[in-house]
Protein backbone atom coordinates (compact mmCIF):
# COMPACT_ATOMS: atom_id res chain seq x y z
CA UNK A 1 0.00 0.00 0.00
CA UNK A 2 1.20 3.52 -0.68
CA UNK A 3 -0.63 6.72 1.05
CA UNK A 4 -1.19 9.23 -0.64
CA UNK A 5 -2.28 12.64 1.42
CA UNK A 6 -4.58 11.33 4.03
CA UNK A 7 -5.96 8.39 2.24
CA UNK A 8 -4.75 4.79 2.02
CA UNK A 9 -4.46 3.31 -1.45
CA UNK A 10 -6.17 0.14 -1.41
CA UNK A 11 -5.15 -2.20 -4.63
CA UNK A 12 -7.39 -5.59 -4.55
CA UNK A 13 -7.81 -8.46 -6.95
CA UNK A 14 -11.02 -10.28 -6.00
CA UNK A 15 -13.41 -13.11 -7.25
CA UNK A 16 -16.84 -12.55 -8.10
CA UNK A 17 -19.33 -15.16 -9.84
CA UNK A 18 -15.98 -17.14 -11.27
CA UNK A 19 -14.44 -14.21 -12.26
CA UNK A 20 -11.10 -12.55 -11.48
CA UNK A 21 -11.83 -8.83 -10.93
CA UNK A 22 -10.20 -5.80 -10.27
CA UNK A 23 -10.28 -2.55 -8.05
CA UNK A 24 -7.98 0.06 -7.24
CA UNK A 25 -9.72 2.66 -3.79
CA UNK A 26 -8.46 5.13 -1.72
CA UNK A 27 -9.91 5.00 1.82
CA UNK A 28 -10.75 7.93 3.68
CA UNK A 29 -12.46 8.68 6.59
CA UNK A 30 -16.32 6.64 7.05
CA UNK A 31 -18.01 10.13 6.05
CA UNK A 32 -15.82 11.52 2.86
CA UNK A 33 -17.82 11.60 -0.25
CA UNK A 34 -16.61 9.16 -2.95
CA UNK A 35 -15.65 9.47 -6.41
CA UNK A 36 -16.59 6.19 -8.95
CA UNK A 37 -13.81 6.69 -11.63
CA UNK A 38 -14.29 4.97 -14.91
CA UNK A 39 -12.06 4.30 -17.56
CA UNK A 40 -13.22 3.99 -21.41
CA UNK A 41 -11.65 2.33 -23.99
CA UNK A 42 -8.69 1.03 -23.95
CA UNK A 43 -7.85 2.39 -20.48
CA UNK A 44 -7.51 1.18 -17.32
CA UNK A 45 -8.02 2.61 -13.91
CA UNK A 46 -4.37 3.66 -13.58
CA UNK A 47 -5.44 6.29 -16.43
CA UNK A 48 -6.92 8.30 -13.17
CA UNK A 49 -4.33 7.99 -11.32
CA UNK A 50 -3.84 11.71 -11.32
CA UNK A 51 -7.38 12.68 -10.67
CA UNK A 52 -7.34 10.09 -7.73
CA UNK A 53 -4.35 11.92 -5.80
CA UNK A 54 -5.95 15.09 -6.50
CA UNK A 55 -9.48 14.46 -5.34
CA UNK A 56 -7.96 12.56 -2.15
CA UNK A 57 -5.85 15.89 -1.20
CA UNK A 58 -9.11 17.70 -1.44
CA UNK A 59 -10.80 14.65 1.43
CA UNK A 60 -12.77 12.53 -1.35
CA UNK A 61 -12.67 9.07 -1.39
CA UNK A 62 -12.66 7.45 -4.66
CA UNK A 63 -13.07 3.91 -6.53
CA UNK A 64 -11.76 3.30 -9.88
CA UNK A 65 -12.12 0.03 -11.12
CA UNK A 66 -11.42 -2.50 -13.99
CA UNK A 67 -13.83 -2.81 -16.13
CA UNK A 68 -14.33 -6.66 -17.78
CA UNK A 69 -11.73 -7.76 -19.66
CA UNK A 70 -9.10 -5.08 -19.20
CA UNK A 71 -6.09 -5.61 -16.53
CA UNK A 72 -6.25 -8.12 -14.60
CA UNK A 73 -9.89 -8.85 -15.16
CA UNK A 74 -11.61 -11.70 -16.83
CA UNK A 75 -13.54 -11.35 -20.05
CA UNK A 76 -17.45 -12.04 -20.00
CA UNK A 77 -18.05 -16.28 -19.83
CA UNK A 78 -19.73 -17.17 -23.47
CA UNK A 79 -22.50 -17.82 -21.02
CA UNK A 80 -23.35 -14.70 -19.86
CA UNK A 81 -24.86 -12.04 -21.97
CA UNK A 82 -22.94 -8.62 -21.85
Amino acid sequence: MMTIAKFILVHALYQFNDSKNEAVAIEGSENAPVILFIHGFPELWYSWRHQIEATSSLGYGAVAPDLRGFGYTDIAPDEVAS
